[in-house]
């Protein structure tokens, strides 16, 4: 068994573009490297996520589907928590039930995600709509070019880091920029 004790808290497995639609001989495949890794797991949702998450390891999948009838499966099925992986998702997945997101955008004010999480946790949806509400436009701009060069440049315009990518990827454009800095303004950001 691999130990990443005091390395990090659970790993993500990614299954692939090549997973079988019933998920037969892919599974297993996928369970490999939930027996070796001793931190629980948390898997992307894919055709055979139902099989996937009745793995003892996996502890959390993120779900990237968009789409409400299936991440109400996954939580109702109760054999991994969900967490969305769609930024624009984040409120109706807590709200249906969900237990979190793995959120590009929440680099930027994740104190206002935190905020969500525990009027949604209060049960006071309507402070949790409206804090949602005013995450929307950052989050609708922080996807508005390819993830991650809009967050990045948000968080150097907070002075946070360097706007700096990886080849083959791109800075976001000037244009994006001007309305990343109004946005970031009426965050408070």
């Amino acid at each position: 068994m691999v130990s990443m004790a005091g390395v990090c808290d659970a790993c993500t497995v990614l299954q692939g573009a090549r997973a079988l639609r019933s998920g037969k001989g892919f599974a297993p495949r996928f369970a490999a490297p939930c027996t070796i890794l001793q931190p629980p797991v948390i898997g992307y949702n894919c055709a055979c996520t139902s099989l996937i998450v009745r793995h003892p390891r996996i502890a959390a999948v993120k779900d990237c589907s968009g789409d409400s009838e299936t991440t109400m499966a996954l939580i109702e099925d109760g054999h991994a928590q969900v967490l969305a992986g769609e930024d624009l998702q984040i409120f109706n997945n807590l709200c249906l039930g969900g237990a979190g997101a793995i959120s590009a955008s929440a680099h930027v004010r994740a104190d206002l995600y935190v905020r969500m999480l525990q009027q949604v946790d209060r049960g006071d949806w309507a402070a949790a709509r409206g804090t949602f509400y005013q995450l929307l436009p950052w989050i609708k701009v922080a996807f508005a070019e390819p993830n991650p060069a809009v967050v990045k440049a948000a968080l150097r315009l907070q002075n946070l880091i360097a706007d700096e990518l990886r080849q083959p990827m791109q800075a976001c454009t000037q244009a994006t920029r001007d309305t990343l800095q109004r946005v970031l303004g009426s965050l408070g950001a």
